[in-house]
């Protein structure tokens, strides 16, 4: 077993909850119970852990290539993204790539985000 899953269920074990809601609370999710993340952070700090360490890039990216203009469906998506990343704390990148087309995908090279 990981030492992080390891760590998952210390902590888990101390607070009383699940592993997966230790995991929850670690990654930012917004939908935990203020009463239950407390008493996992709370958890995790008599541990001597520091959940906040374990956070994932909270970024949603969004690449579009050779578009000269977005169409209708894409903007509702991104509309869509952008609403829910405001309500979670997420962050959003919009990138427009172009490339050409007859070229082999061996040779594409996606950019850096």
């Amino acid at each position: 077993m990981s030492e992080s899953k390891t760590r998952l269920r210390d902590i888990a074990q101390l607070a009383k909850v699940s592993p997966s809601t230790v995991s929850r609370v670690a990654n930012g999710n917004t939908q935990v119970d203020p009463t239950i993340q407390a008493a996992v952070l709370a958890a995790a700090k008599k541990l001597g852990i520091d959940l906040t360490e374990t956070r994932k890039n909270r970024t949603i990216a969004f690449v579009l290539g050779n578009r000269l203009r977005i169409n209708e469906f894409q903007s509702r998506i991104l509309l869509g993204a952008e609403n829910y990343c405001a309500q979670n704390n997420w962050d959003l990148m919009f990138i427009s790539f172009r490339n050409d087309l007859s070229a082999p995908a061996s040779n594409v090279q996606l950019p850096d985000a």
